[in-house]
């Protein structure tokens, strides 16, 4: 049987099997867990912040030091990041392409 050709004239890749995307979809796990925990980190660093110092209007107003808000910064960096490493891993992982 032959393979379809793309517009360029190359070779469309054989489609993954079930198997290929099984065992690349559970070699998300690791990123998987990774991700709620530095979410869980997040959380909590907002929870110390703590409640609100004044609300006016529309603008809410927290109180913290300029650690805590580089902390704060580079954990909600660190779970953007993570989430769409994950994403394209997923997406990879749907055609059986294995990502770490």
């Amino acid at each position: 049987m032959k393979r379809p050709i793309t517009a360029g004239g190359e070779a469309m890749p054989a489609a993954a099997t079930r198997e290929q995307i099984a065992e690349a979809l559970l070699a998300l796990e690791n990123q998987v867990h990774e991700l709620m925990l530095i979410s869980d980190i997040a959380a909590n660093a907002w929870d110390n912040i703590g409640p609100p110092q004044k609300i006016e209007g529309d603008a809410i107003y927290y109180r913290c030091t300029k650690r805590e808000r580089d902390c704060f910064d580079f954990l909600l960096n660190d779970v953007a990041v993570r989430a769409q490493r994950l994403r394209d891993s997923f997406y990879a992982g749907s055609r059986g392409e294995i990502r770490t």
